[in-house]
């Protein structure tokens, strides 16, 4: 059971740091505006400077240079509430997180260096999220105890993808190294009240991305695929409360889909499936997710220098609804449900998104998109027996997010 502890809690801390910016599990639907705003697609449709991480291959469908610089403003609502029908504490509300403004960069560079060769380069958030419930809910009556354990976490995780596209008589292969840099850091106190975190921790891990795309008339059809990303976070957490901190490994999952697309000229239509493998990664099978099958459906419109875009993605929770009888309060069923639903809530499921383009003279472009994700709900019941001692561990999770970015063709 320290063992599941260990794994649970640290991994709680693997928050969305980017999940939390319109997310499948703890990442992000999209990089940049443009698939942003056509809900997160890019395997099957080439989408600029944002194809260099959803399917590089597509590089090379742009000629010259562009350059582009932006970022998103991820604003989430998290709420969380713990509940034990006989026995204390009891909670009959929700509390929110304290964490509730993240801000996360793009910048990426393609560049036409060849008939039939493009390289690339770009530099994105992609994974993370914070909770924040330090002062929440607070007995002094127990030594300023909470039965949200003053949870406070952070994850982030980033990627730096230098690339390169080769295209010919309608076929595109791309392929990129996967440069990753995460930080995870875990708040939290035991029922003593004794600090357990060992503050933030980092680590760089190395993967790839490889993608082909075949593009005959007005038709598009792509494929991609990321590798799994192992990544080791030193010293984060006293699971025995002795004052030594342990290590704990969090794997970017592996990834791979396919998508379509239509091109009529002044409107493109899209559409994604991929399937992320959050079973098979270490860290987060121990935290008991589910593989994701995730879909992805855009329109963009340009009409003169505007250009108008519309999206929808899902993704079914990888942390799904518990009622189960059997499992006492120190349980590691239990413990599993406090981390995931406390510390760890990625629980969103719908990303609805519009986007708006406007090109200057000169090449000069700017781009928005907005992403709104409706509240979803994940509670975790659990009972000794049907009459005995009842608990509760239930996550709310509403995100708002605004992506902007300038763009320069030269």
């Amino acid at each position: 059971m320290k063992r599941l502890a260990k794994s649970t809690v640290v991994l709680a801390t693997a928050l969305l740091s980017t999940a939390a910016l319109a997310t499948n599990g703890d990442n992000l639907i999209g990089q940049g505006p443009v698939t942003r705003g056509m809900g997160g697609l890019g395997i099957g449709l080439p989408v600029e400077t944002d194809s260099i991480f959803k399917n590089p291959a597509w590089m090379s469908e742009y000629e010259g240079t562009i350059v582009s610089f932006g970022g998103t403003l991820f604003m989430p609502n998290v709420k969380a509430k713990v509940a034990r029908y006989s026995g204390n504490p009891v909670m009959s509300n929700y509390e929110k997180s304290q964490a509730d403004t993240f801000l996360v960069p793009e910048i990426a560079l393609i560049k036409k260096i060849g008939d039939n060769l493009t390289f690339g380069l770009g530099a994105f958030g992609v994974s993370g999220l914070g909770a924040d419930y330090r002062n929440k809910f607070v007995d002094p009556g127990h030594g300023n105890a909470s039965p949200l354990a003053h949870m406070n976490t952070l994850f982030q995780y980033l990627s730096f993808v230098p690339s390169i596209s080769y295209n010919t008589d309608g076929f595109y292969l791309g392929a990129g190294l996967n440069i990753a840099y995460g930080m995870l850091s875990i708040g939290m106190r035991d029922n003593t009240n004794k600090q357990l975190g060992g503050g933030p921790s980092s680590d760089i891990g190395t993967g790839f991305i490889v993608g082909a795309g075949y593009k005959i008339g007005i038709f598009t059809v792509g494929l991609n695929y990321q590798s799994e990303v192992a990544m080791t976070y030193e010293r984060v957490f006293d699971r025995d409360g002795n004052g030594l901190y342990d290590d704990q490994k969090l794997n970017q999952p592996a990834e791979y889909g396919i998508g379509i697309g239509v091109n009529f000229g002044s409107l493109r239509l899209g559409a994604d499936w991929k399937q992320v493998k959050w079973s098979e990664a270490d860290g987060y099978k121990d935290f008991g997710w589910d593989d994701q099958d995730v879909i992805a459906v855009g329109a963009e419109y340009k009409s003169g220098r505007t250009t108008l875009r519309l999206g929808y993605n899902h993704g079914d929770s990888p942390i799904k609804d518990v009622d189960k009888i059997g499992a006492g309060w120190g349980s590691s069923d239990v413990q599993l449900s406090f981390m995931n639903l406390v510390g760890f809530p990625a629980i969103a499921e719908d990303a609805y998104t519009v986007g708006l383009g406007y090109t200057f003279t000169g090449g000069f472009s700017l781009d928005f998109a907005y992403t709104y994700i409706p509240e979803a709900t994940v509670t975790h019941k659990y009972g000794v027996s049907s009459s005995g001692d009842q608990f509760e561990f239930s996550a709310k999770n509403q995100q708002d997010a605004i992506t902007a970015a300038f763009r320069y063709n030269f």
